[in-house]
């Protein structure tokens, strides 16, 4: 496996990279921040979580078994002793931003590489990279995709499973700093032709698949349904 970091690839450069390569960079250092926007002559990090989701859309198109776009690693827990950027600390992004972060590299698939301290790995992020139902959508999801129809407040990405035994998942973002609400129509939110389940995946909790769903979300929180 080849693995580049070049500091970000240019999207133009895409089906090459692609001839040659297994995973490559396409973000410049992500760190534990929820936005920071750069200006023309910026340096290329510190990078948010915020940005992060244009460019996985972007990149989503060259996303295959073998090619991998990499938006590198996840900068959560104990950050210590040597961070390489600023003093040795927690992590500054919040649960639900860490979650959120973490549900949009997943579902992007983008590899999951953690950049924590393992000696001190708390509960709450060893509860999000061992979740078995997350990891599984990252490792055999066949296609996804970013739904830019619901405002620059609310992001939608699907995906889905191929097999004897289809699934898909819907994850839904709220990126403002405000609570935000939606409702959520299973029917029109994947193609699978006979739904008889839907479970939240993060809360652990099954849906009725034939209502449709309110979905509440504190500010830079997600939500990830699997439906079957």
């Amino acid at each position: 496996m080849l693995s580049l970091s070049p500091g970000p690839t240019a999207l133009a450069h895409a089906d090459e990279i692609g001839k040659y390569a297994q995973l490559w960079r396409i973000s410049g250092d992500q760190w534990d921040v929820w936005s920071y926007p750069h200006k023309l002559g910026d340096e290329e990090f510190p990078m948010g979580t915020l940005q992060a989701f244009d460019r996985l859309a972007a990149w989503n198109p060259y996303v295959k078994p073998g090619n991998w776009p990499d938006e590198d690693m996840l900068p959560f827990g104990s950050l210590t002793p040597h961070p390489g950027r600023g003093e040795p600390r927690e992590s500054r992004l919040t649960h639900d931003e860490e979650q959120s972060e973490f549900t949009l590299w997943a579902i992007g698939r983008s590899p999951l590489i953690l950049g924590a301290n393992l000696t001190k790995l708390d509960d709450f992020t060893r509860s999000l990279i061992t979740n078995k139902d997350v990891t599984e959508m990252n490792q055999t999801a066949t296609q996804s995709r970013n739904s830019p129809s619901h405002g620059k407040n609310i992001r939608i990405w699907t995906a889905t499973t191929g097999g004897d035994h289809s699934r898909a998942y819907v994850a839904v973002f709220n990126v403002s700093d405000r609570p935000a609400e939606l409702e959520l129509d299973w029917a029109s939110s994947s193609s699978l032709k006979d739904l008889h389940s839907v479970y939240d995946i993060w809360n652990k909790t099954q849906l009725a698949p034939k209502a449709p769903a309110q979905v509440k979300l504190r500010p830079h929180a997600c939500s990830l349904f699997r439906l079957e």
